[in-house]
Formats: C-alpha cells, structure tokens, sequence
C-alpha cells in the first residue's frame, strides 16, 4: 500500500480525499432530487445523523491538525480539498434561496460537515444519548439560514 504514496502523509490525504469524495457525492445525490430547501435540509439531516456516528474521522483530522507543522503542505492540500467539498454542497443549498447573496457557499458547506463531524456527535449514540443528533443540530442551523424556523 505504502509503494503508491510518498509518505503517512501522503496516505492520509488519499484516504481523507477518497471519504470527501463518497460523503459529498452521497449528500449531493440526495439534495439533488429535493423539491425544496425544506425536504433539502430534511435529506442533509438524514445523511448526518448517519454518517456522524461512522468511525473516527473527526478525531483522526483534530489529531492531525495538532501535530501538523503551520507551513505544512499537506495542511494546505488537505485544506484545499476541504474547502472544495464544502463549496460544492453550499452552491447546491443556495440554488434554493438565491436571494441569500451575501452567504457564501463554502460557510454553508462547512457549517453542515463541522456539526455532522463535530467530536461531540461521536459520543452521542444509544443507549446513552439519542438527542441532539447531528441532523437535529443541522435542522436548527440550516433553517435559521434559510429562514424556515417553525
């Protein structure tokens, strides 16, 4: 395995890509055949809930960033990477609400990653804690953007 990478680094940055590309492709797929921002928002918190409590993801990127170097590469690469998925799923959502011109699409992005992904979420799972989830918190936060609080 180590033969195709230059280095941990350089593996890590695969794998993160390879779980960026199958998380923002499934989200996309699903927001795609949403009607409105509201069933959006809906198939988003779904997709969260599921995916906040797959593996160690966000522990292994908090690791990382502790360690890492300021003028590390890698962090810019794994940057650049991040902002893009981040980007890619905030212009999908504000397709919906194009009069909200003054949100940027990589914050929208990054809002719905950071509570899917947040630490916290890793721990809340039966039999302990059922409520908030991740698409709870995301609910909250994306209809008080949109505007569609009840």
């Amino acid at each position: 395995m180590y033969s195709h990478f230059a280095g941990k680094d350089e593996l890590f940055l695969g794998v993160l890509e390879e779980h960026g590309r199958i998380s923002v492709n499934e989200i996309l797929e699903a927001v795609k055949g949403s009607q409105n921002t509201d069933k959006a928002i809906d198939k988003i918190a779904s997709w969260a809930t599921r995916n906040s409590r797959l593996g160690n993801w966000p522990m292994l990127i908090l690791e990382y960033s502790r360690v890492a170097r300021p003028d590390d590469t890698f962090c810019k690469s794994q940057e650049k990477l991040l902002r893009a998925q981040w980007k890619a799923l905030g212009e999908l959502l504000l397709e919906f609400a194009p009069d909200l011109d003054d949100v940027k699409p990589e914050f929208i992005g990054a809002l719905v990653f950071e509570l899917t992904y947040a630490p916290a979420m890793s721990f809340v799972t039966k039999p302990f804690v059922t409520k908030p989830t991740a698409g709870d918190l995301i609910c909250t936060a994306l209809r008080g953007v949109f505007g569609l609080l009840r």
